[in-house]
């Protein structure tokens, strides 16, 4: 394995660990079916400040790949990758956002004397809490989509850089070879003394 292969491989193992971490935190935020089920303020506080970590981090694995001062166009693929990923991740964490402040809503009025407005104030507040946290796991699902397909995108621009920096060594082999047979053909006669008695075989490599 060369070292271009070699670091295909490393930034692939990289992603594919992102994105099992993706999987596991889209698995800490269940679709509410009941306002029941719906999160305490605290507990949501945590999730929220855990997704804006995760954009932060996806953020830097853009900004690392984007000056790390090797430009390789077989890494555009990854850090295409990472940045579709930052990319939903940020709408997942708009979308949570979107949720805490229903439930933070509901919290300020778990006490409330009960009446009709407020009964009707609940349920929309469940009905978008519910409606933004599936748009969350939408969201981290999509994160996590965009890592694998990159990684694969990256090994495969890998190997084609391969094969074409290989495909252009043949041409550069042959062109020597061609090149150093017509020096020789060209070069003065010598004496028939001094002549070699070593007759050129034919060219390899056109």
């Amino acid at each position: 394995m060369n070292g271009h292969d070699h670091q295909a491989e490393t930034e692939r193992q990289h992603m594919l660990r992102r994105a099992e971490e993706l999987s596991r935190k889209r698995g800490e935020f269940p679709l509410p079916h009941t306002p029941d089920d719906l999160p305490d303020l605290t507990n949501a506080s945590t999730h929220l400040a855990d997704l804006a970590s995760l954009v932060q981090d996806l953020s830097a694995e853009v900004r690392v790949h984007s000056t790390d001062g090797h430009p390789d166009p077989g890494l555009d693929a990854v850090l295409g990758a990472w940045a579709r990923a930052a990319g939903h991740l940020s709408e997942a964490v708009g979308h949570y956002g979107a949720a805490f402040r229903q439930l933070g809503f509901l919290h300020a009025h778990s006490r409330t004397r009960e009446h009709a407005a407020l009964r009707d104030g609940r349920q929309a507040a469940f009905a978008l809490a519910q409606q933004h946290i599936a748009d969350t796991r939408e969201g981290l699902s999509s994160a996590r989509a965009s890592m694998p397909n990159g990684a694969a995108a990256l090994l495969e621009d890998a190997e084609a850089s391969s094969v074409s920096r290989a495909a252009r060594a043949r041409p550069a082999q042959a062109d020597h070879a061609r090149d150093q047979a017509v020096a020789e053909a060209e070069a003065p006669a010598k004496a028939p003394a001094q002549q070699s008695s070593h007759i050129p075989g034919p060219v390899r490599g056109r």
